[in-house]
């Protein structure tokens, strides 16, 4: 089975908001256009996208797609907390604020240095192509290289496999009026922009499509991209529905938090205030997480937060076996599923 469409508009195309574009060059080329942050879906998952500048050739229509990247920096072996190289040479410039570096228990995500304050050591206050890496670790990454160096304040559990997600942008400008180029499976196609000899003439947002559902053909093979967006739109319409009614952090049952008084600190002594909190459920991002209990250490002074934070991993079978085929005595035993 494969898809067959309801409305006339690309499949992976996901309703974005924000990208307001201003153009910026004077007559003559390069020409450029700034469009504003905005929110679109690529690869499943929406995706926050800070203000951009777009530069562009003469008398050419441009394909701006949006694409996600993944690396695998390898597994972890319980001592070693600092990882550095290049996140691809075919991927920079890289979008920044949106790489993020993750073993399933730290997560270390990127601001570029020109947005810190300005008591910050690496503040910039012109745009450097830098930028310094915060969360459960430190760091640096370069957005025109695409040099890293990652230092994990934990270091990551033995065999445990270290991975690094960003965006980046895909100009692929073709002749006026020409076929329009194929877009690969992880990316959102955001606009068209066509441009004469001296000027940016037209903005098309492509990102964007009133779609409710796939609808199947019989007889046709299916294909995993169909499964992934029947997924998504499901997910999509669930987080509609639930943000209709609850708000980021609101509790669904449990996650109740008691002060069970004063305790020790077991490394340094130190008083502290404990805090217990019950399993739970909670609405977040867009679903109902289920939260462990936990207990807490607080300093006991000033305001200080308790909050949630949902950290996105790709599980494969490399890192649980349940996803190989169970079925014995077949030509797919043991082997990935798709």
């Amino acid at each position: 089975m494969a898809l067959a469409k309801e409305v006339v508009l690309d499949t992976y195309n996901p309703e974005i908001t924000g990208f307001e574009t201003k153009v910026t060059d004077a007559v003559g080329a390069p020409l450029t256009m700034v469009t504003g942050a905005g929110s679109i879906r690529v690869a499943g998952r929406n995706r926050t996208v800070p203000s951009l500048e777009w530069t562009y050739a003469a008398n050419r229509d441009t394909y701006d797609d949006i694409i996600l990247r993944t690396l695998d920096l390898g597994a972890g072996d319980g001592t070693t907390k600092t990882f550095s190289g290049l996140l691809g040479s075919d991927t920079p410039p890289i979008v920044f604020n949106t790489v993020r570096f993750s073993d399933g228990a730290s997560l270390v995500t990127d601001i570029a240095n020109d947005l810190l304050d300005d008591s910050d050591p690496n503040f910039a206050d012109v745009y450097n192509g830098l930028g310094t890496l915060q969360g459960d670790g430190t760091g640096s990454i370069n957005y025109e290289s695409g040099y890293y160096s990652v230092t994990f304040n934990t270091a990551p559990a033995a065999g445990t496999r270290i991975f690094a997600t960003w965006l980046n942008v895909l100009h692929t400008p073709v002749a006026v009026d020409a076929v329009e180029p194929i877009r690969i499976d992880t990316s959102t196609r955001l606009q068209k922009v066509t441009t004469d000899d001296t000027a940016i003439v037209s903005v098309e947002k492509l990102a964007v499509t009133d779609w409710s559902r796939l609808r199947h053909v019989t007889g046709r093979a299916i294909q995993s991209r169909e499964r992934n967006e029947d997924v998504s739109i499901l997910e999509e319409k669930i987080g509609q529905l639930g943000n209709s009614i609850f708000d980021d952090g609101d509790i669904i049952t449990g996650a109740e938090v008691t002060v069970i008084g004063v305790v020790a600190d077991q490394t340094s002594g130190q008083s502290l205030i404990g805090v217990e909190i019950t399993p739970g459920k909670i609405w977040m991002s867009g679903a109902v997480r289920p939260v462990a209990g936990a207990t807490l250490r607080l300093n006991g002074s000033g305001e200080e937060v308790i909050g949630l934070r949902v950290v996105r991993t790709d599980i494969t079978e490399n890192q649980d076996s349940s996803l190989r085929n169970p079925a014995t005595g077949f030509d797919g035993t043991g082997l990935p599923g798709a």
